[in-house]
């Protein structure tokens, strides 16, 4: 139910608080994207509490001016008007200090907040608030439309994440290619190792023809298995590039080993 995934978050919450100090910043950052989106599908919900409580928390990580009117708008769906005022007005201060086109949304719905704090349905809704019935917000952004959309950044985010996957692509094909050259070399050098005991070498004793052909299988086996090396850790690196990108959700790392008398690869996740 709904409100099991709102109870969840706040507990969550709760709990990373302590943790949360020791991420770094490319940490901090991915957490307060991820924690953005949370409080998004929150509201969506009308969990607008909960949704507040992590909107706070990625700002706490990454301040910003989406986030800063979201906080506000939570804030004036609880009846909070106070708090909404004060959000709305951070929110236009900081879009001022950045030349951002969002200070005119955040002015607007602070005007808004200011007039129903002036007139008489803001009593009554600061009343119903307090009574712990869910007032209705007159003048502020439907559910499923943002206050003032996805925070800068969201852009090159983006393009940040096609390009770990171009990146990704490309080294894992290369990491194919050279799969395929060592899978040539180990023909090969299969080939040469049995022409030489077809008749040139016999319980290994090699006529000057056999010597020459097991030296051409020898020199392919090693070949071979650089490029397989090579090749294996290519293919790990590109998967791991294209799995692992600034977003949530499940990742993937393998990582390539080389035991003794062969080769192979260790698979980890989070899931």
């Amino acid at each position: 139910m709904r409100w099991v995934r709102a109870a969840c978050v706040v507990v969550w919450l709760c709990s990373t608080a302590v943790g949360s100090a020791r991420a770094d910043g490319a940490d901090s950052a991915e957490r307060a994207d991820n924690l953005y989106r949370e409080g998004k599908a929150l509201r969506r919900d009308h969990y607008y509490t909960a949704a507040r409580l992590v909107f706070e928390e990625s700002r706490r990580l990454e301040d910003g001016i989406g986030v800063t009117l979201y906080v506000a708008d939570c804030y004036q769906h609880e009846g909070e008007l106070a708090g909404a005022l004060a959000e709305f007005r951070r929110a236009a201060a900081l879009a001022r200090q950045r030349g951002d086109a969002r200070e005119a949304v955040a002015l607007r719905r602070a005007e808004a907040v200011e007039r129903l704090r002036a007139s008489e349905p803001a009593q009554a809704f600061d009343k119903a608030s307090s009574a712990g019935d869910k007032p209705v917000v007159t003048d502020a952004a439907p559910p499923d439309e943002p206050p003032a959309g996805d925070p800068p950044g969201a852009d090159s985010k983006d393009s940040a994440r096609r390009a770990h996957t171009w990146v990704g692509a490309g080294v894992a094909g290369a990491g194919v290619a050279a799969v395929g050259i060592g899978a040539y070399f180990g023909i090969t050098a299969l080939a040469r190792l049995g022409q030489s005991n077809a008749g040139p070498c016999v319980d290994d004793h090699c006529s000057p023809v056999g010597l020459a052909l097991r030296q051409q299988a020898e020199t392919a086996a090693r070949w071979s298995t650089v490029a397989f090396l090579a090749g294996g850790a290519a293919v790990a690196g590109g998967a791991v590039i294209y799995l692992t990108s600034p977003r949530g959700g499940p990742t993937l790392a393998i990582s390539p080993i080389v035991p003794a008398g062969g080769a192979g690869a260790m698979l980890e996740g989070t899931f």
